[in-house]
């Protein structure tokens, strides 16, 4: 029974049944793992063997590593996506490949990308420093348009 059931699969790949039409891997370009402090990525990927015109692409985002609670975030034929509005911590990613008849390939191996934004207290310092930047330009302009006057 199993000689007749693998002969059956063989004929259907030969033949150009399903066995033989499920579509490429996709897998991301670049490294595994993106870090950013700024909350946003580029992501882009390929597809294993020839080019193919007739393929989309599903990507999906989850926050974690098993895709769990799992979101499409893409779904279209381009070749990479720009993602934004991530939130700190680890966001997870990945892609596959699906034909013109809706018959979808293997997902890739996952993309972490890891948001650090910068520190509450280097932002509150930065912002003090801008303010003291702004009075003196204040400060320096106010008394120059003073002198401006008195020497006219």
């Amino acid at each position: 029974m199993r000689g007749a059931r693998a002969l059956a699969v063989l004929a259907l790949a030969a033949a150009g049944g399903p066995a033989a039409a499920v579509p490429p891997r996709a897998s991301f370009d670049g490294a595994d793992t993106i870090t950013t402090t700024e909350g946003h990525a580029t992501l882009s990927w390929s597809v294993d063997g020839p080019a193919r015109q007739d393929l989309r692409f599903a990507l999906e985002q989850a926050p974690t590593a098993r895709f769990a609670r799992a979101e499409e975030r893409y779904r279209g034929p381009d070749r990479g996506s720009f993602v934004s509005g991530l939130p700190e911590g680890d966001t997870w990613f990945r892609v596959r490949a699906i034909d013109a008849e809706g018959r979808a390939g293997a997902w890739s191996a996952p993309v972490r990308i890891e948001v650090a934004y910068p520190s509450m207290t280097l932002v509150a310092r930065l912002f003090a420093l801008g303010a003291v930047v702004l009075g003196c330009t204040v400060l320096a302009v106010a008394l120059g348009h003073r002198r401006a006057r008195r020497d006219a």
